[in-house]
């Protein structure tokens, strides 16, 4: 299910603008808008993992890599059975 979304109270020199803008790109308005939503979106997604990524790194630099605890995890349970 796709969402919708209405604004309301809109300055008309921004509909204008928007609309003059969708035709140039050869769409309509409904269109430019979805792809200016689209690509905010986006872009917050991207600052969003770019931030967790440099989070891990700055973690790594501090702690070092960590290892997998589930090999310790499984003798542990293996030898108290």
């Amino acid at each position: 299910m796709m969402a919708q979304i209405k604004v309301r109270d809109l300055d008309d020199w921004v509909v204008h603008v928007l609309r003059d803008n969708a035709i140039s790109a050869g769409h309509s308005l409904e269109q430019h808008l979805r792809d200016i939503l689209k690509a905010t979106a986006l872009a917050d997604q991207k600052r969003f993992a770019e931030e967790q990524r440099r989070h891990l790194a700055e973690f790594k630099d501090q702690h070092g890599e960590l290892t997998d605890s589930s090999v310790g995890i499984r003798e542990d349970r293996e030898s108290n059975g």
